[in-house]
């Protein structure tokens, strides 16, 4: 497999279990201890959803609290199946989760971190270090959650980021409760004592959540809240994707990507719990080479549902408009008996008359299932 092919597949693999953003760092400059002798970081990011960060701008809120939470399991999970992955195919690989970096650094000086998470990701290209010690990214400001990945897998690698981005600007500065950051400007080299104190940020940081949900924990996030790109973030918004439906040969195979089978079984719609996005979502998946869509959607079929005899038929091309136009087919799945459910993603299947709520992608898999039940007459 060439490097191109192998970066592309970690990549696809990473975006369907829930990545918003991923870079693929050389490390080499880095000490080999730290880095337990692998040269590749791979960084992962996912975003606070936009009206919890809009919550925040008296005191850290209880929806910010559980998202913070519920981000940092994700990025748990997701680095875990990245890392096995990694592994399946033949290199090492450490995912860097909450636990690994905690007994990693116990030994360690109190508010200090042998290989900072946004170090891997200064180095992989998604963002820089801001006034406030966050990460920045273009496209969410500071609001997200990073992890990462550490491998020796010949990935093809971004520019490193060396210097802030941030310039004169010193919003955070000026707005930070606990007054802990100096103003000074990040770059690769410089210690983080030299233009923040931490101390002074988790002292008041405790004192405000005390405030906002009545517990005495360091979280804040008032310095996420005001960065002008997170502020950029808001107002674009988490864009609503825009669906459109096409006839089945209406669009070249080659651009079909994706595969969703909307499924029966007994009278009633079969959906799938995703543990790592915590939603409930249609069986689909993406496209791998030298496969064709149907086998495709037979496959994603049987991996998310267990499913073992059954009847599938394309509906109709499909596209989803987000940033890009991405075209996938449409199926639906008769489905006569399950066999045991594959290990992957996927917690459980329920079967429900009506969708469920807690969808994983609720402005798209309600449009899919109306589609198919219009093409086949079904209430």
């Amino acid at each position: 497999m060439s490097i191109d092919d192998l970066t592309g597949k970690i990549e696809t693999r990473l975006m369907q279990l829930g990545a918003d953003i991923i870079g693929f760092g050389d490390l080499t400059e880095l000490k080999n201890d730290i880095r337990e002798n692998l040269p590749i970081g791979i960084s992962i990011a996912v975003a606070y959803p936009c009206e919890v960060i809009k919550g925040i701008t008296e005191f850290p809120t209880k929806d910010y609290y559980k998202w913070y939470n519920k981000l940092n399991e994700q990025l748990d999970a997701i680095v875990t199946q990245g890392a096995t992955l990694l592994r399946e195919s033949g290199y090492a690989a450490v995912a860097r989760t909450r636990d690994y970096v905690t007994d990693k650094d116990d030994n360690k000086f109190e508010n200090e971190t042998s290989l900072p998470q946004k170090t891997i990701a200064t180095r992989a290209g998604i963002g820089w270090i801001g006034k406030c010690a966050l990460l920045v990214t273009e496209k969410y400001g500071s609001a997200v959650r990073i992890s990462s990945i550490l491998t020796n897998a010949p990935l093809e690698t971004a520019s490193p980021i060396n210097k802030s981005l941030c310039g004169e600007c010193f919003i955070c500065t000026n707005a930070c409760p606990a007054k802990a950051a100096t103003g000074c400007l990040w770059e690769v080299g410089i210690h983080r004592d030299e233009f923040f104190d931490v101390t002074k940020c988790r002292k008041i940081a405790k004192e405000r959540a005390k405030q906002g949900i009545g517990e005495e924990i360091t979280l804040c996030g008032k310095c996420i809240e005001v960065c002008p790109y997170t502020q950029q973030y808001i107002t674009r918004g988490r864009e609503t994707p825009e669906v459109k439906f096409y006839e089945i040969n209406e669009i070249d195979d080659s651009l079909l990507t994706f595969a969703v089978i909307v499924s029966r079984y007994m009278n009633k719609w079969v959906w799938c719990k995703n543990k790592i996005r915590n939603g409930w979502e249609v069986p689909s998946g993406r496209r791998e080479k030298d496969e064709t869509i149907f086998e495709t959607a037979k496959r994603e079929l049987f991996e998310e549902t267990g499913a073992i005899i059954f009847n599938i038929t394309p509906v109709c091309a499909y596209s989803v408009i987000k940033e890009t136009e991405t075209f996938g087919m449409l199926f639906f799945a008769d489905i006569s008996e399950f066999g045991d459910l594959p290990e992957n993603e996927i917690e459980k299947i329920s079967f429900f008359h009506e969708n469920p709520n807690e969808l994983s992608f609720p402005h798209i898999q309600p449009k899919l299932m109306s589609r198919v039940k219009d093409s086949i007459f079904i209430n």
